[in-house]
């Protein structure tokens, strides 16, 4: 009988894009393993994914206020769960699951899944953070790195950061994000206009959500126009973006949901003219890096996407074909572009068409296990790893 250990300092289930790439990393291990246990944070909301038979959920409950002292109850209690525990795989989403496991000296194979550091990411959330506690976090990344026996990550830019901190190129696997294609919502959303853009997601400041809350106000002459907001977090995270809206002219048009159900939020895409992914052109997304679920699940639903043009979207989104780029951190350019996409309908549809082909063949989620799953196979054989490297240069052709 074979056995797989995935953890997580994440909220899981829940509705943030973390929770999702979770469950399909460990859909792929179900796939492979007899036998998969996932460690995470309690979410304390609603299972929004359906559990396989052969995965064990174990959830943290910690009444730790402060982040990195709940972050080290974690990586406690993780060790005592599974200090007496055998697995075939270890598989870890973060530095304080990943010291957890290595410090257990296993001998069975381990990946790191980097899509962040929290040496970077804790200061955008805490501005009063030491250096001398940055310090210590880059010292904790670097050797989860360099114990790990693979890493895999969503982004070419966070792949280039993990090279420029020493880590061998062959080590490293990189592995887009992806979506499913989605089924018709049985979900009626009364409270919904007629005529809407949508942003969807959490509400950081790298997101850049106020640079579209700006561009709104550029945009008042559109007769009915809204922004309906399906924000992944509670309530209280938005009251500050309700403020800066109504400042902005816009409150009246601007509809907020938090923390929607997956059906719930397909429903709304599937109704939207169009998806804006306004993010900033920040240390974090630039050195970084990231890979926007919303920009992939607003080409699953075929609604067009007005993006940042920075690097790690680029990756993915080619201007004029598969999406609409422009500088970030620009209100009025982005809406510009927004008006662009309005009043040009065929340009919009043509779009969506175009990124829709494009993302059935390279990032549906069922594609992206599979080659996840072989990685495992490979891992339980074995076998030497084969590079897992996407090319997407045929549109630029």
């Amino acid at each position: 009988m074979t056995t797989a250990l995935y953890t997580a300092f994440d909220l899981y289930p829940s509705p943030k894009g973390a929770a999702t790439h979770i469950y399909h990393m460990t859909k792929a291990m179900a796939k492979v393993f007899d036998a998969v246990s996932i460690y995470t944070l309690a979410s304390g909301t609603p299972d929004h994914f359906p559990f396989l038979e052969h995965q064990t959920l174990h959830s943290f409950e910690s009444q730790q206020t402060n982040y990195l002292h709940r972050a080290e109850a974690f990586q406690q209690w993780l060790s005592e769960q599974t200090a007496t525990q055998y697995y075939d795989f270890y598989h870890f989403r973060d530095i304080w699951g990943g010291q957890a496991i290595l410090e257990q000296a296993v001998s069975a194979p381990v990946l790191f899944e980097v899509n962040g550091w929290p040496s970077i990411e804790i200061p955008y959330r805490y501005a009063a953070v030491g250096k001398a506690t940055l310090k210590k976090l880059e010292e904790l990344e670097q050797y989860c790195m360099e114990e790990a026996d693979l890493l895999l990550c969503p982004s070419k830019v966070i792949r280039q950061n993990i090279i420029k901190r020493g880590i061998p190129e062959d080590k490293i696997l990189y592995l887009p994000n992806g979506a499913d294609l989605p089924q018709k919502s049985p979900y009626q959303i009364p409270s919904l206009p007629n005529n809407y853009i949508v942003y969807f997601g959490a509400l950081q400041d790298w997101q850049g959500f106020g640079t579209l809350l700006q561009a709104m106000s550029y945009l008042r002459d559109i007769p009915d126009l809204h922004l309906v907001v399906c924000a992944s977090q509670k309530e209280k995270y938005s009251r500050e973006y309700q403020k800066m809206a109504w400042k902005n002219g816009v409150g009246h048009r601007v509809l907020w949901f938090h923390q929607l159900t997956k059906p719930a939020l397909s429903a709304v895409l599937q109704g939207a003219l169009l998806s804006v992914a306004p993010l900033s052109e920040c240390y974090r997304n630039l050195e970084q890096g990231c890979s926007p679920l919303k920009i992939f699940e607003s080409l699953a639903h075929q609604v067009p996407v007005v993006a940042s043009r920075i690097p790690a979207v680029e990756e993915f989104i080619t201007h004029g074909k598969t999406g609409h780029l422009v500088r970030a951190d620009r209100p009025a350019e982005l809406s510009r572009a927004i008006r662009l996409l309005l009043e040009y309908p065929a340009y919009r549809q043509q779009l969506a068409k175009t990124a829709y082909e494009h993302l059935k063949k390279h990032f549906l989620w069922d594609t992206l296990e599979d080659r996840m799953g072989g990685i495992y196979e490979g891992q339980l054989r074995k076998e030497a790893v084969e590079p897992l490297n996407y090319t997407f240069s045929e549109l630029n052709r």
